[in-house]
């Protein structure tokens, strides 16, 4: 009898939890204080996502680009920041607003490259 009342209760949990998974477009040789489109893809369940550019490590925030992004658009003009150094391995991060330790998606790595 437990057993089934788990199983219930765990099938109800994963249908309540909605999923999201923005899907970002891998920026191809950006450099840093010039303009550039983001692009991503969503689905209908997905939310409005902060967009965070982000190093290796988990602490490692290097700028936030976007506050509150509508997923439907699937892009977003941005300035890439320019923080006067090369920034290497670096990646986009969509994240939830509401918890901003909760990763929606991310981009593939990539290197901000100054001019």
């Amino acid at each position: 009898m437990l057993k089934g009342t788990i199983t219930s209760f765990i099938a109800f949990l994963a249908l309540a939890t909605p999923s999201a998974a923005v899907q970002f477009a891998t920026p191809q040789n950006p450099i840093a204080g010039t303009k550039a489109n983001i692009t991503w893809t969503a689905g209908p369940q997905d939310f409005p996502f902060d967009i965070f550019l982000m190093g290796t490590d988990a602490f490692d925030l290097k700028g936030i680009l976007g506050r509150s992004v509508d997923p439907a658009l699937q892009t977003l003009e941005i300035t890439w920041p320019n923080k006067g150094t090369n920034l290497y391995s670096i990646h986009l991060s969509a994240r939830d607003p509401s918890w901003v330790d909760r990763t929606i998606g991310d981009s593939g790595f990539f290197n901000l490259l100054t001019a």
